[in-house]
């Protein structure tokens, strides 16, 4: 055979093959170029679960190799950066299966099928072939199911992104470098925002020539934007000669070493976001920039399809480059039946998304990631420099979806004198703006959730809204960021059904992937914010979860921590103010000292008291010269190790970031000294239910010595001294405090009468992560890996009957009693159903609960992803993907465009009365 006639029939067997697996052609691409690190890479075959085919969507990778290992690397390698979890290779002899996605060093070999046995294999209808399918690969990748008899590890989708990122990230920069410099060479220069704007467009046109296979000339390609995306090139008929030489330039750089093909779209709004606004304009701003995978599951988590199709208005006042905005895009364009014809779907898309910002490069970045991300019916969005303060939505216009951002700042002060965040001025102007019935998905500072000063404003959503989801997010969620943030998703109403939140948190940085993917986060907890009927409200119910110390906190007790002590914060020092002098200890080396220690002479300075102090904060000297406990006062919000201990004998003064905590001899009882006092205190104060009850009761960095004072002390806590005493003698000895921390929570467990449920809760919150004598305290750190539906798991629907705040009664036929189980809230449980005759549709293995797959009854209906699996275990499309759109009963007509919704009332599934 000739080497053409070889390639040829290897082509169609990779083709072939493909096709048993479920593929189609028009989820095929041959030869589809790859970027890797210095090279181009065009595999023999490329699959997609879904269009646009990119990195987001291709699902298997093909080539016929010959012997050796290079080419077969090669594969992988290209499979890793399209995060494809499925190879295949093809040799003379045999076809061989390949699986990726465990993040293994080694791929794992899932069959091999002899060459001349390929048209009667009977792999594709074996477990792991129709683990393989399309539809299977992608709901794999977004993190609705397993395959069911191998993991993939969505820790290696997101280093495989990552991988792409930062090589993006860095071509940029250096594309910028040797611009900058070219222009130097010949005695020019562009301020750094024109000479991004560049570059930018640039990295556009290449990303459009590589994705269509364009043919334009670099001289030529700023006439072709300008006439076929006027609205968003109309300024490079202003370029200078210079201009376009470097346009001209940096596009010939790039056409010879890159292929932007693949590339998502939210990317390049990334690297607008990383590479091209500096440290100073993210300070002076306020900003914080949304990770695109947290938009995505942002969007996801609301239920936009309780919206009417016409109703379904998106805007972002505060849309920097737009990654909420593509993320919303992509939400609506899902919704949008199979019927539409592209240019009618672009067009109702069109009008239904706004932005603002204030940032002007920052909206044209928005423009063009909405453009490229619509290619090639990319036209004509609704993107302004605009600040949202100024405008006046009129009634008729009033976004029915707002989503934001908002920038984070200092206080300000609001009008009756009292502290405003700009996050929370944000947030306010968006519950007036957003019409009745409206959605809300906003990103805040984690300090909204408890502080004092957006009491206010949570005052106002409870009124206002409806509270579907709380995230509580950890630091250094974002990239340039280090505050903990917060994601609140609420439904603005007056008709309140939903009593209850979901509150999911992330401890664990590590977890964010899981919680963007799968929508799992380390804990998943119920939170009332809504007296039902009957009952009184409380205005200031806790946005956070409990539910650890919930029991505690609303049972009686003889003592609290105020009653015993005074509790106040260490005083501020003067900056200007010298060391090395006074008649006071300042214990300003506190951070070198073990906790549980006695503080030491070396670790303070004189200091002069009160010159030395701010005149607010200088206190009373008696408690400086008292002997007391003292408490760290800040501590990372995504620490649940919140409180964490030392002993002052000496009478020190402490730092602003230290609590004191006297014990008052007048309110003790008699036969107990103060020195019994502080070492009982120190068991209770070091004990981990102490550290769960401040978790529990702040969201920012600063511990305001009000958390301490409220903490309840159990009959006979003082009986804890002796335990208090061996634990300050044990300090520094890890194996003895080892042994003395267990025995300190085993005695304020039957103390505080915390029951199975309770010690549980509270061992898993504190799994693998070292406490503050510098010992893991629980092993068996939460997994990683969430478990999830199979592929083979049992699609059905369901109904809620009923909730209380510490479980769920679920009904679904074949997964539950016809009466209906109460279960833990499943972690995930979307909280748009949280209210008694909310129905489903669920997907689970056998009767697990805990880890199915809960959606709106209509939208996973609806979803052309949804696959079920018929008696005889054979796959049956669901209803879109079956006959190309939905019921034209149910149409709503919007004009030009058609769109539907499913009325589904199955009359053979009822469930019980309530």
């Amino acid at each position: 055979m000739t080497l053409n006639v070889v390639e040829a029939r290897s082509s169609r067997d990779l083709r072939s093959f493909a096709l048993t697996l479920g593929y189609t052609d028009e989820l095929l691409a041959d030869e589809f170029p790859v970027w890797l690190p210095g090279r181009i890479i065009r595999p023999d075959l490329v699959g997609f679960g879904s269009q646009p085919f990119n990195m987001n969507t291709a699902t298997l990778v093909a080539q016929a190799v010959p012997e050796g290992d290079k080419a077969k690397r090669d594969l992988f390698n290209v499979a890793e950066t399209l995060s494809a979890p499925a190879a295949v290779t093809l040799t003379e002899e045999s076809l061989d299966v390949w699986w990726l996605g465990t993040g293994a060093n080694e791929p794992s070999k899932l069959g091999t099928v002899l060459r001349n046995e390929l048209c009667t294999s009977s792999f594709a209808t074996s477990p792991a072939g129709r683990s393989l399918a399309p539809h299977a690969l992608l709901q794999a990748k977004r993190g609705t199911v397993q395959p069911s008899l191998f993991p993939l590890d969505i820790r290696w989708i997101e280093q495989s992104r990552g991988h792409t990122e930062n090589r993006l990230e860095n071509l940029v920069t250096r594309s910028v470098v040797v611009a900058h410099d070219m222009l130097a060479g010949i005695g020019q220069s562009l301020p750094d925002r024109e000479l991004a704007r560049l570059v930018l467009a640039a990295f556009t046109l290449c990303f459009m020539q590589d994705r269509f296979n364009l043919s334009v000339g670099s001289s030529e390609w700023s006439v072709y934007l300008q006439t076929v995306h006027p609205h968003l090139y109309s300024w490079m008929s202003q370029l200078k000669a210079h201009e376009r030489m470097v346009l001209a330039d940096t596009i010939n750089d790039l056409s010879s070493t890159v292929n932007l093909a693949a590339l998502d779209p939210a990317l390049l709004s990334g690297v607008y976001e990383r590479s091209l606004v500096t440290d100073e304009e993210r300070s002076g701003l306020g900003i914080v920039y949304t990770p695109a995978d947290l938009a995505r599951r942002m969007l996801a988590n609301l239920p936009i399809e309780e919206l009417p199709p016409d109703e379904r208005r998106v805007l972002d006042p505060t849309c920097g480059s737009g990654t909420l905005l593509l993320a919303a895009h992509d939400r609506l364009r899902d919704l949008v039946s199979a019927r539409v014809g592209e240019e009618e779907r672009h067009r109702w898309l069109v009008g239904h998304l706004t932005g603002w910002d204030k940032d002007p490069f920052a909206v044209e970045v928005a423009r063009l990631c909405l453009t490229i991300n619509a290619l090639p019916d990319g036209n004509g969005w609704h993107v302004e420099q605009a600040d949202a303060f100024e405008q006046k939505v009129p009634d008729a216009e009033r976004p029915t979806i707002i989503v934001g951002n908002p920038p984070w700042k200092a206080q300000r002060t609001g009008p009756t004198g009292s502290r405003l965040d700009l996050a929370s001025m944000f947030l306010d102007w968006s519950l007036s703006a957003l019409a009745p019935e409206g959605m809300l998905g906003m990103l805040l500072p984690g300090g909204w959730l408890t502080s004092d000063y957006s009491a206010r404003s949570r005052r106002r959503v409870r009124e206002d809204c409806e509270v579907l989801e709380v995230w509580r997010l950890p630091e250094r969620t974002f990239r340039h960021g280090e505050a903990a943030p917060a994601i609140l998703l609420a439904k603005k109403t007056k008709r309140v059904k939903r009593l209850y939140h979901i509150e999911r948190r992330v401890i664990h940085r590590e977890s964010l992937a899981r919680l963007y993917m799968q929508g799992v986060a380390d804990s998943t907890t119920l939170v009332q914010t809504t007296a039902a009927p009957g009952e009184k409200a409380d205005r200031e119910a806790a946005f956070v979860a409990r539910p650890l110390t919930g029991r505690v906190s609303s049972s009686r007790w003889p003592e609290y921590l105020g009653d015993v002590a005074r509790l106040r914060s260490g005083p501020t020092r003067h900056r200007g103010a010298q060391r090395g002098s006074g008649d006071y200890l300042l214990a300003d080396s506190l951070s070198r000292t073990r906790y549980f220690s006695l503080v030491r002479r070396e670790s303070c300075s004189p200091v002069r008291w009160p010159e030395d102090f701010d005149a607010k904060s200088s206190g009373n000297p008696d408690d400086y010269s008292a002997q007391k406990l003292l408490l760290t006062g800040k501590m990372r919000p995504d620490n649940p190790w919140s409180s964490r201990v030392r002993v002052d004998l000496l009478g020190v003064i402490p730092t602003d970031a230290y609590i004191m905590v006297i014990p008052q001899r007048e309110q003790l009882p008699s036969n107990i000294s103060v020195s019994d006092a502080i070492s009982a205190l120190t068991a209770i104060c070091g004990s981990t239910f102490a550290s769960a009850w401040i978790d529990e009761r702040r969201s920012t960095r600063n511990i305001p010595p009000a958390l301490f004072r409220d903490l309840p002390l159990p009959t006979g806590w003082f009986e804890l001294a002796p335990l208090g005493r061996r634990l300050v003698q044990a300090a520094g000895d890890i194996d003895r405090l080892t042994l003395l921390v267990a025995e300190v929570d085993a005695s304020i467990a039957t103390l505080y009468g915390l029951d199975d449920i309770e010690l549980d809760a509270l061992r898993a919150r504190y799994a693998g992560i070292v406490a503050p004598e510098g010992v893991v305290r629980f092993r068996d750190p939460p997994s990683t890996t969430a478990a999830t539906p199979t592929v083979d798991a049992l699609c059905t629907y369901g109904a809620v009957l009923d909730m209380t705040p510490s479980d769920i009664r679920l009904w679904a036929p074949g997964l539950t009693s016809d009466e209906g189980d109460a279960v833990p809230l499943p972690p995930r449980f979307p909280g748009s159903l949280l209210y008694a005759g909310a129905d489903f549709s669920v997907r689970s293995d056998l009767d697990d609960l805990r880890h199915a797959e809960f959606q709106l009854h209509a939208s996973a209906w609806k979803s052309p992803l949804l696959t079920v699996v018929d008696e005889t275990g054979d796959y049956e499309a669901g209803e879109e993907e079956a006959s190309g759109g939905f019921d034209d009963d149910t149409a709503v007509d919007l004009g030009p465009l058609t769109l539907s919704d499913a009325d589904l009332n199955d009359d053979n599934l009822e469930p019980p009365s309530q």
